[in-house]
């Protein structure tokens, strides 16, 4: 229920651009720009929110009086580039979903769309588990050469830190998460062997002589992956 007051305070504003663009009537390719504006913003904010999903009949149904709205919008402003005889926008009109009233049945079972959306996101978290694993396996194995080049074992703590704590924030329990840490740290200690064996064997330079900062953004770029697993 919290997304109420924002739905409601923006269905409150949406006469507002179609009003702005009937102002520039007499000023020609001005209406028309305007007119556009207001028509391709009112299509992003379709495109945001028609795929959204409402766990709460309530939020839903304003969610689709905001996307009617919308469309109303833009209606008001083709008329007016129509009018003005401008450009008109390609595609034309996004088409409006139709709200499915009966995926609601809080009235009869209030607990089912909690539930629902509990078990999707139990199934969620089982369903990236190995994903993850070998994303972390990844990660400790690209970390490892820039952390031997440095000489610090505790290389990239902080991001792997950050990490782990996104991971409880999606919904991971201490146990899932402590196995997530011992299996990066596994492969990260096994790889930083090797690669200090290499250094000794072949020279820091022939190493390390690469652009590290590369390798550290591959790992940074994996760890943004497995973050958007559960986005």
């Amino acid at each position: 229920m919290r997304h109420l007051p924002t739905i409601i305070a923006v269905l409150a504003a949406l006469a507002a651009p179609a009003a702005h663009a009937a102002t520039g009537r007499g000023e020609g390719q001005q209406a028309c720009d305007t007119a556009l504006a207001n028509y391709r913003q009112a299509g992003q904010l379709i495109e945001q929110n028609a795929g959204v999903v409402d766990a709460d009949a309530q939020v839903a149904t304003l969610r689709q009086s905001y996307l009617t709205t919308l469309y109303m919008s833009q209606l008001m402003a083709m008329n007016v580039l129509q009018w003005y005889s401008c450009d008109l926008p390609k595609p034309l009109l996004a088409k409006v979903p139709e709200l499915n009233m009966s995926a609601f049945v809080l009235k009869e079972q209030p607990g089912q769309a909690q539930a629902a959306a509990a078990a999707q996101s139990e199934a969620k978290l089982k369903r990236n588990r190995s994903r993850v694993l070998d994303s972390l396996r990844e990660v400790g194995s690209i970390n490892a050469l820039p952390a031997a080049c440095a000489g610090s074992s505790s290389f990239a703590a902080a991001d792997m830190r950050s990490l782990y704590d996104f991971l409880y924030q999606a919904g991971y329990g201490t146990s899932d998460v402590d196995y997530f840490r011992q299996q990066y740290e596994r492969v990260f200690d096994e790889q930083l062997k090797v690669s200090r064996a290499t250094i000794r064997a072949s020279g820091f330079e022939s190493v390390c002589g690469r652009d590290m900062v590369a390798e550290t953004r591959k790992a940074f770029d994996k760890i943004e992956q497995i973050k958007s697993y559960f986005r």
